[in-house]
């Protein structure tokens, strides 16, 4: 349950990050039908509770404050995984159009291109506490999902689509730009130390992927339509929201033993007991489809000693099953695994778990139907304890998530109070014009 650290923390980092004697055991079950000897404020795997705790023994996430004065050594699993990077900005204002190589302007109104397609120059949709968001930065991060959708709509179910994935992608930028802010006024200088060292790992990486020189670096992010400049600026700004959520909002998260054991119960059948299940192949041979039941008998056996004198079950059951979904999947009933009493015809199903995995069962008959079963793998179902380590590990990550989630969009909710933004409803019309003069370029593949 020890808290790991990202892969790309520079190794003077990870000296620092937890391990050791002091990393946390699995806790023994019976601890929690002791629950007088519980301390019911300690966290488990989590940082120190620090709030008012209620009868259940959990602390009040939303009534504890993170501590200012603590830098960051590392960013968590928590945070690694719920913190994604946002797509290259522009890094200005660009043009959005089907070129290698925008250049750079500054007019604030649509251009014609000789093609008949608008670019959008410079046309701002939101400003954040004075930071700009441009048009083609929003379009350049949906460029792809609109190209792809734009081969299956026709143009006012484009234009509905186009016009909900723009506004989706300007909410998220103005999000991201609000943390960006925040950590920049929050931040203290060894937390930036931390997002440097980040930074730098990230360029030196990209640089060797390149081929080892910040020239083909720029190169291969220039074929890319971006610019390698920029690209480490936005990696750098990614760093910085991570590490302002790993100080203002990850110490919130609290996971106390009595958290964790009620997860358990609650989810134990859904999420903790292997089922018993069977995967089997059938061969069926119908009296009906065969014309007489002596001869559906006897072409079964003669089926049944081929299959289990070694000839592959799944090429006979594809030969000789009439049903299409049988003979489609050679044999399979249905994708993957079968849960016990699942399967529909039970002896069938009673003879497919009286074989091993390979074995091939005798003819069974059921009224006018003559079946062969092969058994290719089956599981007793069991319940994981609740000390085993890796089911510990797994409810500390998943309700650290679920907090995380929540606390995080508390906050951001908090930044937006605060902040003085707004939104240009003209810029993001035309946002959605360029979008749709792109339509027909995208519908015929061009």
């Amino acid at each position: 349950m020890r808290l790991t650290r990202l892969t790309l923390l520079l190794p003077i980092l990870l000296t620092g990050c937890g391990g050791g004697a002091d990393a946390p055991k699995p806790l023994n079950s019976d601890a929690f039908y002791r629950r007088g000897e519980v301390d019911r404020g300690a966290g488990v795997g989590a940082r120190p509770a620090v709030g008012p705790i209620d009868e259940a023994g959990r602390v009040d996430p939303v009534n504890k404050k993170p501590s200012n004065d603590e830098s960051v050594s590392g960013i968590s699993d928590t945070v690694a995984e719920s913190v994604k990077p946002v797509p290259v900005r522009s890094g200005g204002p660009l043009v959005w159009a089907p070129t290698t190589n925008p250049a750079r302007t500054t007019p604030v109104t649509p251009t014609t291109l000789p093609t008949g397609q608008y670019m959008i120059v410079g046309a701002v949709v939101a400003d954040v506490d004075g930071a700009p968001i441009y048009a083609n930065t929003v379009l350049a991060a949906i460029d792809k999902p609109l190209a792809l959708r734009a081969k299956e709509l026709d143009a006012k179910a484009f234009k509905s689509y186009a016009t909900d994935q723009i506004q989706k992608e300007m909410e998220t930028l103005v999000r991201n730009e609000l943390v960006f802010r925040a950590a920049q006024r929050s931040l203290d200088e060894s937390d930036r130390k931390l997002v440097d060292m980040l930074t730098t790992k990230w360029r030196t990486d990209e640089i060797i992927k390149a081929g080892g020189s910040v020239e083909l670096a720029r190169r291969k992010y220039l074929a890319e339509n971006t610019d390698f400049e920029t690209a480490v600026d936005d990696q750098h700004r990614f760093y910085m929201t991570q590490v302002y959520y790993e100080k203002k909002v990850y110490p919130l998260i609290v996971v106390t033993a009595d958290m964790m054991r009620e997860y358990y119960d609650k989810n134990q059948a859904k999420l903790f007991t292997d089922k018993t299940a069977a995967k089997f192949r059938l061969i069926k041979i119908d009296t009906k489809e065969v014309g007489d039941r002596d001869r559906a008998l006897t072409r079964a056996k003669e089926l049944q000693a081929k299959a289990a004198g070694g000839e592959d079950f799944a090429k006979l059951a594809e030969e000789n099953n009439k049903d299409g979904y049988l003979r489609k999947n050679g044999g399979l009933p249905m994708d993957g695994m079968i849960d016990r009493g699942a399967f529909n015809v039970k002896p069938v199903e009673d003879a497919a778990w009286a074989l091993q995995p390979g074995q091939v069962s005798d003819v069974v008959n059921v009224k006018d139907v003559f079946y062969i079963v092969k058994l290719e793998e089956k599981t007793v179902g069991q319940v994981k304890p609740f000390d085993n380590e890796a089911v510990q590990d797994q409810i500390t990550q998943t309700m650290r998530r679920d907090q995380f989630r929540v606390l995080r969009e508390r906050e951001e909710q908090k930044l937006r109070q605060n902040a003085i933004f707004h939104t240009d409803e003209h810029a993001l019309g035309l946002a959605i014009d360029m979008a749709m003069q792109r339509y027909q370029q995208w519908k015929s593949g061009n």
